[in-house]
């Protein structure tokens, strides 16, 4: 069996260094490693390489001298590889001990099986993507979704095993003659910086092949393990308005489909934490001023329109603000915590400022799950901010108390009494508890 796996590098040389590292720990099957430096403006990158492959034989590096994105380099890669499984590998992707096994056992077993991967987890034990579906939303637009993520690697365990429509092109096992074939020469040199694993699942389900995941193989992402000033240079050059609208184009070419963007997406191109529909019309506006500027001949007459449908979807799958604030209180009321936290987080990003203890209910959620420095941090700064001043004290109180801090507790309950005379109907009764606990 002949196994190649593929790198694509392009600066951040720490987390390059972690990936290779963990590839050369972790990897038991026998393997040959290509590995793209795509014109690194680090010059430190492919020095660094080459001194790798020095080392060991079965490493070959290729130099770019320009940047052709991760697109056409990915497909150059698949079309000319000749082995068994071909896998494709984000170079910040840290692996785990035998990781490729369950991918190439799945593989070998299910012959119209295209594609598999495995599940994705977030440095912080939290789930980037088990897999994922591709959504229609009417015939126009496409949303890709991922699946478990958000879930908590540690304490939601077990996750599933299954077939999916979609895989993250960051780390994915192609079937070798597969990978071969897959993508023609009129796409070749499409999808740049964007929507590459989204063509590659369509292109397999096309061909009447299924795509899975295995999660007894699961692989670290690190991609926001870096600082703040290498993340903008990287997003700068790798998501921007002239990149992605070019990607947009070629896809609609490709599938008269558009795929929709989603929140974390819009975050990372205007440089916020919570986007909102104006920051998505003011995004969506410049994209259509791009594609006019360029004089795009991919799909040119429809770049007019482009953001003008765009910003409608947003505004017609934006859900309520009232059906979002009952979604999240139910999971609440259910105990459901890790969906609360999720849930008044998603309320807050969408109407921000319009709930006034969203942020209070988030960290209520966090309490019951013991992340009591996480709780504690939120509420502070809503205290520091002013915001729902009655719910974010009393929250603070029943922190201590979750934590048997009773003379803590005794005292928040006190200056909630002091600040805000009568407005907690049961403090009574939480300062008798604490001050049980105190005088034990």
């Amino acid at each position: 069996m002949k196994l190649t796996i593929a790198i694509i590098a392009y600066n951040r040389l720490n987390l390059l260094k972690e990936c290779l590292g963990s590839l050369l720990d972790c990897t038991k099957i026998p393997f040959s490693l290509k590995v793209v430096d795509n014109a690194s403006t680090d010059k430190s990158v492919l020095p660094f390489l080459m001194s790798l492959a020095a080392k060991h034989r079965f490493i070959e590096v290729i130099e770019n001298k320009a940047n052709d994105g991760c697109g056409p380099v990915r497909f150059k890669l698949m079309n000319e590889s000749n082995c068994d499984v071909f896998v494709s590998l984000d170079s910040d992707m840290v692996l785990t001990s035998g990781w490729e096994k369950p991918l190439i056992d799945e593989l070998a077993c299910r012959p119209q099986l295209g594609a598999v991967g495995p599940l994705i987890v977030k440095p912080t034990n939290i789930v980037h993507s088990n897999g994922g579906r591709i959504k229609y939303i009417n015939s126009k637009y496409i949303r890709l979704y991922e699946h478990d993520s958000g879930a908590d690697f540690i304490d939601d365990e077990p996750f599933v095993s299954a077939d999916c429509e979609w895989l993250p092109g960051g780390a994915l096992a192609l079937r070798g003659k597969l990978a071969r074939s897959l993508i023609s020469a009129e796409h070749a040199s499409y999808f740049r910086f964007g929507f590459n694993d989204a063509h590659i699942a369509l292109l397999l389900k096309a061909r009447g092949y299924n795509l899975a995941t295995r999660c007894d193989s699961f692989v670290y992402h690190m991609r926001d393990k870096i600082s703040q000033e290498e993340k903008g240079q990287y997003y700068a050059y790798r998501e921007n308005i002239a990149t992605l609208c070019i990607s947009i184009m070629q896809f609609e070419k490709a599938y008269n489909l558009n795929p929709c963007f989603s929140w974390q997406l819009l975050d990372r191109l205007t440089g916020k934490s919570h986007s909102t529909i104006h920051d998505a019309e003011a995004f969506f506006g410049g994209l259509k001023d791009e594609c006019v500027k360029q004089d795009l001949d991919v799909c040119s007459d429809h770049a007019q329109n482009l953001a003008e449908s765009y910003i409608n979807q947003y505004r017609q799958n934006t859900p309520s603000f009232e059906s979002m604030r009952a979604w999240a209180t139910s999971a609440g009321l259910n105990q459901d915590w890790s969906s609360a936290i999720e849930r008044w987080g998603s309320l807050e990003k969408t109407f921000p400022g319009q709930s006034t203890y969203a942020q209070v209910k988030r960290a209520q959620a966090l309490r019951h799950l013991g992340k009591f420095y996480e709780a504690e941090s939120i509420l502070a700064d809503e205290i520091r901010q002013n915001k729902a001043p009655v719910y974010a004290r009393a929250e603070l109180a029943e922190l201590a108390m979750a934590q048997n801090q009773w003379a803590e507790a005794v005292e928040r309950w006190q200056e909630l009494e002091r600040y805000f005379p009568g407005q907690w109907r049961d403090l009574s009764y939480r300062l008798a508890i604490s001050l049980a606990g105190f005088n034990l």
